[in-house]
């Protein structure tokens, strides 16, 4: 009801400025509206590319990170087997000296043989003084012969 006593009010040369004024606020308006709707576009489409962009640079890091993973992936299931193969063998030797402990009472002992040192020194008994002597210089010097 305000609005229809402000137009009764005024003339019709009034009326005809304030037309052109609303028109041109209108069109300023519109224009404001568009540029807006052009600025709010623009920032959608460089947010867009910026999405885009760093969508790739993600992907590139993804894929040399993959290639690193890759990479450490292959090292650790190398050290994995080559741990594993240590392991294995640790077992088979405790495994193995386990058995000849446990083995040791079972198998009978062999028949009697002379001991090597007994068998030189009753060889030695056959020899003379000198020699005898001489060979057991030999033997301090090379000392290859057990004792």
């Amino acid at each position: 009801m305000g609005i229809i006593l402000v137009l009764t009010a005024k003339t019709a040369w009034e009326y005809q400025l304030d037309a052109n004024f609303c028109s041109g606020q209108f069109v300023l308006f519109r224009m404001r509206k568009m540029e807006l709707k052009r600025m709010r576009k623009r920032i959608l489409r460089m947010w867009m590319k910026m999405k885009v962009v760093m969508r790739m640079k993600m992907e590139m890091r993804m894929d040399k990170s993959r290639m690193d993973m890759q990479k450490n992936d292959l090292q650790r299931r190398k050290r994995m087997k080559w741990i594993q193969r240590d392991r294995r063998q640790k077992t088979d030797l405790q495994l193995e000296s386990s058995l000849l402990i446990f083995s040791v009472p079972s198998i009978p002992p062999p028949p009697f043989q002379p001991v090597l040192a007994l068998s030189i020194s009753l060889w030695l008994h056959t020899v003379s003084d000198e020699e005898r002597l001489e060979m057991l210089s030999n033997r301090e010097d090379s000392s290859f012969l057990p004792t």
